[in-house]
């Protein structure tokens, strides 16, 4: 949780890759959802280049676990989650958990390698 309405937050991932998602998921059961986010920016840290921009609902009667799929993302190990605002609460936002989904960089290329030679034998 940060102090205020806005705030962010910078994951360091534990390689390069490209990424093709973010999960948002806000503590359950809690009577008060005001300190849930609402609207967060998804930012590529290291060349801050914006990667979506997303709008987290929350009720009583949805699910705390919500996936946004990334259309385009260069390489990056550094993800920035800007939160613009919350539901309402003054005091704090909490982001309860963010899951980061992806490709590694590697695996693209060793993909790439193999492609390029199977053209070439062709």
């Amino acid at each position: 949780a940060f102090s205020g309405q806005s705030g962010q937050v910078v994951l360091q991932l534990g390689q390069v890759v490209r990424v093709t998602g973010v999960t948002i998921e806000h503590i359950r059961p809690s009577p008060d959802l005001s300190s849930a986010p609402s609207n967060i920016t998804v930012w590529a840290h290291e060349d801050n280049s914006s990667l979506l921009n997303l709008s987290y609902s929350i009720s009583m009667s949805s699910s705390s676990v919500q996936t946004f799929h990334i259309p385009s993302s260069p390489p990056i190990s550094q993800l920035r989650l800007q939160v613009t605002s919350n539901w309402g609460h003054p005091e704090y936002t909490c982001l309860y958990r963010v899951r980061v989904h992806g490709t590694q960089v590697k695996e693209e290329e060793d993909m790439m390698i193999v492609t390029q030679q199977d053209v070439r034998d062709s």
